[in-house]
């Protein structure tokens, strides 16, 4: 009797044991059937939120070419076809354009213009993200990480070259003199100058002639033997200028000038 008894628990046990075994299997192949499933899910999520932000971004880059465009008188061509119709048509009377007036009135319309483009664009394409108040852990760790990259980017850049500080000091010569030629009701640094000798165009070719000339290197400094080489050759020039550019411009105003 005791024996039988014995044999029955074993035959139980072994039964139990293999019903939780295939229990534990039949429960892991779930998961990884649900995990697979959610996978494809949460990748596509991704992906289509990745290709709003990646639309996001091609049209503000759109936008803010336009937009800046907009605020200065030099942004782009129908501004100084403008300026220069004005000076033809005008030229006697007390109207005139010139980069602080248009500044004045055109740096706020780019100002007010690009912040509605922003909010334009987050709520085409980052709408989730414009009203949450708290980022999430998963977005703070992208942050980070992003923060961390753009970090060491900056920092492979190395300290600014002597010819990055001379072109930085001529391209803010080159704004002072533009804005100061003309104030808004007065004559400018130009009254030096006899009426109608110095244009905008002027300071232009003054400062492009610039870089030509100058050195690419610091000729003050005496650790190594100095060698002069302009920050750009006119090889360098010749072949990197969209010459057909400047042509094709050129041409459209001698032809509409033709046809005054």
């Amino acid at each position: 009797m005791y024996m039988k008894l014995k044999l029955l628990v074993k035959s139980r046990l072994s039964s139990f044991h293999r019903k939780s075994e295939t229990f534990v299997e039949t429960n892991t192949h779930l998961k990884l059937l649900c995990c697979k499933r959610q996978k494809p899910e949460v990748d596509d999520k991704s992906k289509k939120k990745h290709d709003q932000l990646k639309k996001g971004f091609l049209l503000a880059v759109a936008y803010s070419s336009s937009i800046g465009g907009l605020s200065s008188l030099v942004g782009t061509a129908p501004n100084v076809y403008l300026k220069g119709f004005v000076e033809s048509k005008y030229g006697g009377t007390g109207f005139r354009i010139n980069f602080l007036n248009f500044l004045l009135f055109a740096l706020p319309v780019g100002i007010l213009m690009l912040i509605l483009c922003w909010f334009w664009l987050q709520w085409c394409y980052n709408k989730q993200e414009l009203f949450q108040c708290r980022p999430s852990s998963e977005m703070l760790e992208v942050q980070t990480h992003l923060k961390v990259m753009l970090n060491k980017q900056y920092k492979d850049l190395g300290r600014p070259k002597w010819s990055e500080f001379t072109v930085a000091a001529i391209f803010i010569m080159l704004i002072v003199l533009w804005v100061t030629r003309e104030l808004s009701d007065t004559t400018g640094w130009s009254l030096i100058f006899q009426r109608k000798h110095i244009t905008d165009g002027t300071v232009a070719i003054f400062c492009g002639i610039l870089p030509l000339i100058l050195p690419d290197s610091n000729p003050f400094n005496r650790k190594h033997d100095w060698k002069y080489e302009p920050i750009v050759k006119w090889t360098q020039l010749a072949q990197n200028v969209s010459w057909g550019s400047i042509l094709l411009l050129g041409a459209g105003l001698t032809i509409a000038t033709a046809f005054e």
